[in-house]
Parts: C-alpha cells; sequence; structure tokens
C-alpha cells in the first residue's frame, strides 16, 4: 500500500494526452481518434493533443510545439494538465466510450488492460512484474497507464527510444508505487509502423544501461 489514502476517483479527476506529429498518423488515425474522443462517456475533465501543427478539434485543447522527442511531447501535456490523473496514450489508441469509468487505489500509477485490434489480436495488460523490473531484460509493464500528476513532476518523460518503459523502473527504484485494474479501457492498434513492434538493439542496450546505473545509485530522480 502507498501512502494515499485508498479513494475513489472518476472522470472528472482525470486528463486525457495524446501526442501526434508528422502526417502519417494525423492521416491514418484522426477520425477515429476524434471520434472515440466523443464518444466518452462519461467524459474526462479535458482532452488535450500536443501537436507539432494545430489542429482544431472541438472539445479538445491543442498544445502546439515542435520538439525533438516523443517524450518531449508527453512532458508538455502532461504538465499542462490540471487534475489529480493524467492519462497519456498514443494517437493510434482508441479509448473505449467507457473509458473514464471510476477506479480506486492509493498507487502513485494505474495500469489497465487494451484491447489490441489490426495487425495483433488480444488482450495486452499487466500480469505482474513490476517489482522485478530492475533485473529482468523485458518490459512487464503491458497495457495502458495513468499517473499522478505529481508523479509525472517528478520523474518526467525520458528522451530513451523505449520511453515508455524507463519512468516505470526509475519508479520502482526510487519507491513509488503501482496498481492496475482488470478492466478494458482503450484499442490498441498494432500496425506496421506502431512504436513499440519495433525492434532495436540500441533501445535495449539503452535500457539495460539506465537499470543497471539505477541499480548502482548512479540515477538522481528525475534528472534528465
Amino acid at each position: 500500500m502507498g501512502l494515499e489514502t485508498v479513494k475513489t476517483y472518476d472522470a472528472s479527476d482525470i486528463t486525457v494526452v495524446s501526442i501526434c506529429y508528422g502526417d502519417y498518423y494525423w492521416d491514418k488515425f484522426s477520425d477515429a481518434w476524434i471520434e472515440a474522443i466523443s464518444m466518452l462517456d462519461p467524459a474526462p475533465a479535458e482532452v488535450i493533443l500536443v501537436s507539432d501543427v494545430a489542429r482544431d478539434i472541438p472539445g479538445v485543447r491543442n498544445i502546439v510545439t515542435q520538439q525533438d522527442h516523443m517524450a518531449d511531447y508527453c512532458n508538455a501535456g502532461a504538465m499542462a494538465a490540471g487534475t489529480e490523473w493524467v492519462l497519456t496514450m498514443g494517437f493510434d489508441d482508441l479509448l473505449m466510450p467507457e473509458a473514464m469509468s471510476s477506479f480506486a487505489t492509493d498507487a502513485d500509477a494505474y495500469g489497465y488492460p487494451m484491447m489490441m485490434t489490426g495487425a495483433m489480436q488480444g488482450l495486452f495488460g499487466y500480469s505482474g512484474g513490476f517489482e522485478s523490473i530492475l533485473d529482468v531484460s523485458h518490459n512487464p509493464m503491458l497495457g495502458g497507464c495513468m499517473h499522478r500528476r505529481r508523479l509525472l513532476e517528478e520523474i518526467p518523460w525520458r528522451r530513451f527510444g523505449w520511453f515508455d518503459w524507463a519512468p516505470f523502473a526509475e519508479m520502482r527504484y526510487f519507491g513509488r508505487t503501482f496498481d492496475s485494474g482488470d478492466m478494458p479501457r482503450a484499442f490498441m492498434v498494432r500496425h506496421d509502423r506502431a512504436h513499440s513492434l519495433r525492434g532495436d538493439s540500441s533501445y535495449q542496450h539503452e535500457m539495460d544501461h539506465f537499470k543497471a546505473q539505477l541499480r548502482s545509485g548512479l540515477i538522481e530522480i528525475g534528472v534528465q
């Protein structure tokens, strides 16, 4: 159990942050993403889209930035959120209508399963492994995740190839907590340009080195 009192959170406590840069993702996924956002019931407190060019979408706050890494886009959106929780998602991830259903936790981050569609099918969800994340060679943190905004202030996304893996290792080392539920909240579209499907030995080396630095006490929390 974490330091928080177990509490139930609802849609009013959540900001959805998504990122989109370049034409490919916008051209391929914008219609489905906009439709999914419009169907959220209940609706979140706010939806933020961080993009490299202006995108006028009713009901969505657009932050325009031109950074060098997708982690920078995620950090910009998270820091603009005004709620307790931030749900950060790829533009090719599509929230289910019931995605903002309430949940109860005392943890710093809360995971949820996703349903894979497209080139791969099935449930993509967490089944354990956070406690051993510093000692294994794979990323056990499957599925989507909501983070407390203050956690993302402490441990922002790092400019890593697999940038969604590093924060969980950092969380574990510095004693932050993770919890997860069984309710799927999004579709994870599997396509040939999906970032998470790209195997890259340099990304693996980067993560192995980062975890070794954490275990040796050489990383200062949140410092890039």
